[in-house]
């Protein structure tokens, strides 16, 4: 019997699918993402991200968290400023818009806009917390998203909202990151700083 063996070019994970066409289940082969394990290749239970992808999906997530909270926090800063003011007001503008869009029912408007965002997988924001405490990342959360990353629709919903689907559809990282990105270059025009305004990693 005639078989087709599909490997990673190195020591990685491999993700299969054929986009519905039925190429890879003709073949015999499984879609979904498979966890590289030394001399061998194991699959990811359910088909969302391997184990060793959500580990570092939930480190990046807790520093993003920490670092879009100290955004929020008014004791972060010295004092007012108009240019956080506007950071601010686009970030939560963005959020609302990302998360409206992909989740019915995730925003919740009170006193005539929107301060309550929620996702499906775990991870919310509270633009009325006024402690700065905004990117709701708790323990609980983190516990919830990890499971919905071990599926293959939350593996799925989560890459579409914060990666987008495709170059012309970004995610909310990348808008978030370009709201940033162009408040601190107009930050250095206007006063000629040289230092970082904001750091998120990615």
């Amino acid at each position: 019997t005639s078989r087709v063996t599909i490997a990673a070019t190195d020591e990685s994970d491999l993700t299969t699918s054929d986009g519905g066409a039925g190429f890879l289940a003709a073949l015999q082969i499984g879609e979904g993402t498979w966890e590289y394990v030394e001399g061998s290749t194991r699959k990811s239970r359910a088909g969302g991200y391997s184990p060793a992808v959500r580990r570092q999906i939930m480190r990046a997530f807790e520093s993003l968290a920490r670092d879009f909270n100290t955004l929020f926090n008014d004791t972060s800063f010295h004092r007012a400023d108009p240019y956080l003011d506007e950071v601010r007001s686009a970030l939560r503008a963005t959020v609302t818009e990302a998360i409206d869009s992909r989740i019915p029912g995730g925003s919740s408007p009170t006193g005539g806009y929107t301060q309550t965002m929620k996702t499906d997988f775990g991870i919310s924001f509270d633009f009325g917390d006024k402690a700065g405490d905004v990117f709701r990342f708790t323990e609980s959360k983190q516990r919830s998203l990890a499971r919905s990353l071990n599926t293959q629709t939350g593996a799925r919903d989560f890459h579409g909202l914060f990666f987008g689907e495709s170059a012309s559809d970004p995610g909310l990282i990348d808008r978030m990151l370009d709201i940033v990105a162009t408040a601190e270059q107009e930050l250095r025009i206007q006063r000629g700083s040289t230092g970082l305004f904001v750091d998120i990693p990615v």
